[in-house]
C-alpha cells in the first residue's frame, strides 16, 4: 500500500469468535479490507480489494462505515460519489472475506436519501446507521432484530431533533445500548445516548436555534 493513498478507514468484529475486520478507503474512491485470523492478534499478510462479489465496474466510495449486526455477522455501507447509499452483508463467518458476503446492494440501499456522511454501530435489536443528508439533517435507520433483513425504514425531519451537522461517530456501550456523537455547523460536540428503555429525550448539549 503506497503512503499518501489512505483516506478513511472503518473496523468491526465480525464471526462468532469476534477477531477484527478492517476497511480503508484509497484516495481514488477504492475500498479495501484485511482482517484478523487468530485470537493472539495475528492478521491476514497482504490487502485484498473488497468486492464480496466478481463484478464488471468496481465501486467507487467517498465515506464507509460497518458494525455487527447483533448475530455475530457484520454488515458494511458506503457511499458513492453521488452521495448514494450502498450495502453488503456478512452471511457466512467461516469463509475468508470478501468470500461469505453478500454482493453490494444499491443505488439508495432501502431508499435512502443523498447522504454526505454515515456511521453505525451495534444495538440489542442489531445494525444501527445514521446519516447527514444534504440539508446537513440527521437521519437514522435500524434493524429491527439482530440479523434481520428487515429495517425499519428512515426517520423522517431531524432524528431525535439532532443537531444540523456535518459531522459523527456512534459506538456501543458496554450495556448493548448505542450512544451517537455529532458535530454541529458552529463545531459545538453534541451526544445522544440509547438506554434500556429507548433513547435520551434530548441531545447533550441541547439543540440551539440557528
Amino acid at each position: 500500500m503506497r503512503r499518501g493513498d489512505l483516506k478513511k478507514l472503518c473496523a468491526t468484529p465480525h464471526g462468532g469468535k469476534g477477531f477484527g475486520q478492517m476497511w480503508v478507503l484509497m484516495s481514488e474512491g477504492t475500498l479495501l479490507g484485511n482482517n484478523q485470523e487468530s485470537a493472539d492478534g495475528r492478521w491476514f499478510q497482504g490487502w485484498y480489494e473488497w468486492e464480496p462479489t466478481t463484478t464488471r465496474e468496481k465501486h467507487k466510495f467517498i465515506e464507509a462505515t460497518a458494525a455487527r449486526q447483533g448475530d455475530g455477522h457484520s454488515i458494511l455501507w458506503g457511499l458513492d460519489a453521488n452521495l448514494q447509499l450502498w450495502c453488503a452483508r456478512q452471511t457466512s463467518s467461516d469463509a475468508h472475506p470478501p468470500s461469505g458476503w453478500e454482493p453490494w446492494e444499491g443505488p439508495n440501499w432501502h431508499g435512502a436519501p443523498k447522504l454526505r456522511n454515515i456511521a453505525a454501530t451495534e444495538s440489542k435489536t442489531g445494525a444501527y446507521l445514521w446519516g447527514i443528508d444534504e440539508d446537513y439533517r440527521m437521519v437514522c435507520i435500524f434493524q429491527t432484530a439482530p440479523g434481520s433483513a428487515k429495517w425499519s425504514g428512515w426517520s423522517s425531519g431531524d432524528w431525535m431533533n439532532a443537531p444540523f451537522s456535518y459531522e459523527l461517530t456512534a459506538a456501543a456501550q458496554n450495556d448493548g445500548c448505542a450512544e451517537v456523537w455529532a458535530i454541529d455547523l458552529k463545531q459545538v460536540l453534541h451526544s445522544i445516548a440509547q438506554t434500556p428503555r429507548g433513547w435520551d429525550m434530548s441531545w447533550v448539549p441541547g439543540r440551539r436555534s440557528s
